[in-house]
């Protein structure tokens, strides 16, 4: 698993993807786990969304789908929703550990509910 902030650059993150697309033949037997890098490996509709540099290799490769695509906008929506939530929470939130922690569940899912999102963690 590679992961990346959303805030790099969309041609870095192409750039990066492309070349461990097609340079999987030339790793794939050179470290414990390097074959799940293999494109017919990849799953598209897993729990975090993908960067656009990425997505965009995938397209190019003809690896990526609509149904992958609107997977990934529902996950970006759901992040949204996430970030939002933890901005207002932030504001108010209380000092001690505990009661910092239970709220902010209690307000994620708040956040979730109100954006019809399942909560998933509660």
């Amino acid at each position: 698993i590679f992961m990346t902030y959303a805030d790099r650059s969309e041609d870095a993150i192409y750039v990066i993807t492309r070349a461990m697309v097609d340079a999987f033949p030339d790793y794939k037997t050179g470290a414990p786990g390097a074959d799940g890098m293999a494109l017919d490996k990849q799953n598209f509709t897993w729990v975090v969304p993908y960067h656009a540099g990425a997505v965009k290799a995938f397209r190019e490769k003809g690896v990526w789908s609509e149904a992958a695509q609107k997977h990934n906008d529902a996950l970006i929506a759901r992040q949204q929703v996430i970030a939002a939530a933890w901005k207002a929470y932030g504001a108010n939130a209380p000092a001690d550990e505990k009661e910092f922690a239970a709220g902010w569940l209690k307000a994620r899912a708040e956040a979730l509910k109100k954006s019809g999102m399942d909560v998933i963690f509660e």
